[in-house]
């Protein structure tokens, strides 16, 4: 009898245990993106490419470092 009680606890606590783990927040991914230019970096910093997508990716909600991250070539 003892058994049986410990067995239906012990479900009772698994069952009510784990939605609750299932409501922690997940990490976010970081996303790696390449921007890739032809000619010197310091041309591509110049002509406003570099500063020009980067107001695009936070237009869209994007910033550096928290929601991507960017390896320029």
């Amino acid at each position: 009898m003892k058994t049986r009680r410990r067995l239906l606890i012990a479900l009772g606590a698994g069952a009510i245990a784990t939605p609750l783990a299932s409501l922690a927040q997940q990490a976010g991914r970081v996303w790696r993106i390449g921007f890739l230019y032809t000619g010197s970096r310091q041309s591509a910093l110049e002509t406003g490419r570099y500063a020009a997508f980067l107001q695009g990716m936070r237009e869209r909600g994007y910033t550096e470092g928290k929601n991507f991250a960017l390896a320029a070539r």
